[in-house]
């Protein structure tokens, strides 16, 4: 009696390759042209470790940014280690930045002190109070303007 033998082998051609592994979800790769250098001949050049890469190329770019009047500002930022690429880092060295920056957390702040301050709600609800605290408020800021 013959014996019979059922199912496949697959065979597996071999691949020396190394695979390109998929950027995980939670990352992100940015690619951007970090120098204003136009030359034609590019040539490879050895960096022992990522300060000799800042140190080489002085990688830096511009952007255009938009004032709180609408207005575009360019700015400026150079790369010297890669904490710079980090938001606080970016806006420590722009001026523009700062102030908006800076802005923003006093708004915070006034707003959180606002909502929690209930002499003030119960003002506000008095239509004669309210125009009063207006008209005050309106007084000091002219002044701090002046």
């Amino acid at each position: 009696m013959a014996k019979f033998i059922l199912g496949a082998t697959e065979r597996i051609k071999k691949d020396d390759s190394i695979p390109v592994e998929l950027l995980p979800s939670n990352k992100l790769l940015y690619l951007a042209k970090l120098n204003n250098n136009e030359e034609a001949d590019v040539a490879p050049v050895r960096c022992n470790n990522l300060k000799d890469v800042f140190e080489k190329f002085r990688p830096s770019f511009s952007a255009e940014l938009e004032s709180t009047e609408g207005e575009p500002i360019n700015a400026e930022f150079e790369i010297k280690a890669m904490k710079d690429f980090t938001p606080k880092q970016m806006i420590e060295n722009n001026d523009h930045l700062q102030k908006t920056y800076y802005s923003k957390e006093m708004l915070a702040d006034l707003d959180k002190q606002l909502k929690k301050n209930n002499a003030l709600k119960k003002t506000l609800t008095d239509k004669e109070k309210k125009e009063a605290l207006l008209k005050a408020a309106k007084y000091y800021i002219d002044l701090l303007t002046e």
